[in-house]
């Protein structure tokens, strides 16, 4: 009898402590090996990663090899659906962002109010080496941070003294922080860990051609009367400032959002590394792009919220404003996952539907959306390769649902592939090339642990396994914070 799949797999996917939970490889085998109805059973090595044509066998590097233009090309020849165009059929709910390309009339009353209290063209003129922020506002003049604080929720464009003017086509960059004190001083202010990451996000807009943008402040309105038993924080000032920027600057391409303690990795070589439209170009279809969640928890995430790209369409602008609708609790993912599920079910001829209690709660929302969507999503009905209905896109393709839903056994239902459903793309946490540029993962490689990675996202003081490390002299590192 040959081992199964499973037997090969490294340690680095069981956290401290988790083999004294599996008794033997038997079981784990047992539990893998269930599969659906229907469905051969298949083994995928790591380096047998089987797909579309657009994606060639693994290099001898072990990274796979993805072609934009010959997926671009399949897209179209493969019956992946248009998006309908206008016409005097009534829509509502998440199905209306299917139907036209214009700016909405209206909005969600309480969105608006936000906004209408914002100063949404704001300048921050930043000092890094002095940590200072000069900001010129029309209604509030000049505030000089961080001995002084804007009145009123405002989004401004961040610059150094020398900045030029943006590249067409690039995607804005977007940090959000509730507060300026936060900023500056705030849990993580040792070494002034947030400022120089948002001095590192700025450096590099300057040096690939691209607009970085800060929304600080404002509060979330309470949460609506909608299956939801927790208050929400404010964590829903993320869509809320993205839905903002899209909606004050109608020539942006789109945005890459990043929270504050994230930044881009230094390197020697940047010329030679994917930027972050590459990533976008990996589902070209998709108006809002995830990345998938962390492979050490015990139960995987769906999307992260931490980092994600929204196309400035339509679409992209009503799954903000559905996704800030539906805040709920302390942690903005349970919604963002609600709102993905309702534009995932919306898609003209979709079958896919869920069970809205569960995401009364973080936890119920958590342990609910990644293995529902991974049983399920076919049901969107999308037939193009990149809609992965062979399976082929995940680490562990023929893993059943009770398998997903165990501890630690979701471990194995990572995405190795870029997946495109519906308006929703999410991007593995992988590296890859792509058209023969090196393309990193995006935030954490949970194959290449030793690769590094477009981005890091940690918390002061601490370090993971692809080599970041949370302080100012690894932000900073190769001149990447600016003057």
């Amino acid at each position: 009898m040959k081992k199964p799949a499973s037997s090969k797999l490294p340690q680095r996917f069981f956290p401290p402590g988790t083999r004294h939970h599996i008794s033997t490889h038997a079981l784990l085998s047992l539990i893998l090996w269930v599969q659906p109805p229907g469905l051969p059973a298949q083994k995928l090595q790591p380096n047998e990663l089987q797909g579309a044509d657009a994606f060639s066998n693994c290099g001898a590097d072990g990274l796979l090899q993805l072609d934009l233009e010959t997926a671009s090309e399949q897209a179209v020849h493969t019956g992946h659906p248009t998006m309908p165009t206008a016409d005097s059929t009534p829509v509502s709910g998440a199905q209306e962002a299917f139907v036209s390309d214009q700016v909405p009339s209206s909005l969600d009353e309480d969105l608006r109010s936000v906004l209408d209290d914002a100063d949404l063209d704001a300048l921050c003129q930043v000092v890094p080496t002095k940590v200072q922020m000069i900001i010129s506002s029309e209604s509030m003049g000049t505030i000089h941070a961080p001995q002084q604080a804007p009145k009123r929720p405002m989004l401004c464009r961040v610059a150094f003294a020398n900045s030029t003017t943006p590249e067409t086509g690039k995607l804005a960059l977007l940090e959000v922080v509730d507060s300026l004190d936060y900023l500056f001083n705030g849990q993580e202010h040792k070494e002034h860990y947030l400022w120089w990451s948002l001095m590192n996000k700025a450096a590099y807009a300057k040096r690939t051609g691209r607009d970085l943008f800060l929304w600080v402040g404002g509060k979330v309105p309470e949460t609506r009367k909608h299956a939801c038993d927790e208050n929400a924080s404010n964590h829903y000032l993320k869509p809320l400032a993205s839905f903002a920027l899209l909606y004050a600057q109608p020539a942006l391409h789109g945005l890459l959002f990043m929270d504050a303690d994230a930044w881009f990795r230094p390197t020697r070589r940047e010329d030679k590394v994917a930027q972050p439209e590459s990533y976008m170009d990996m589902v070209p279809e998709a108006d809002f792009v995830f990345t998938a969640g962390h492979q050490h928890k015990i139960f995987p995430i769906l999307l992260n919220g931490g980092i994600y790209m929204v196309k400035n369409t339509h679409r992209g602008r009503k799954f903000l404003e559905r996704w800030f609708a539906l805040r709920c609790g302390a942690k903005d993912q349970g919604a963002l996952w609600q709102a993905a599920f309702e534009f995932l079910r919306d898609v003209p001829g979709s079958k896919f539907t869920f069970d809205q209690s569960a995401f009364k709660t973080y936890k119920t929302a958590n342990e609910y959306a990644f293995c529902h969507f991974r049983k399920n999503y076919h049901a969107v009905g999308q037939h193009s390769h990149l809609a992965c209905q062979d399976l082929t896109c995940w680490y562990y393709p023929w893993l059943s649902e009770v398998s997903c839903r165990l501890s630690n056994l979701g471990l194995l239902s990572q995405l190795v592939k870029p997946l495109q459903v519906g308006p929703m793309g999410i991007v593995p946490e992988v590296s890859m090339h792509v058209n023969g540029t090196f393309a990193p993962a995006m935030r954490h490689d949970f194959y290449h642990v030793h690769k590094p990675t477009l981005m890091c996202h940690i918390t002061h003081g601490d370090s993971d396994d692809n080599g970041c490390s949370a302080s100012v002299g690894s932000v900073c590192a190769h001149n990447s914070c600016g003057e």
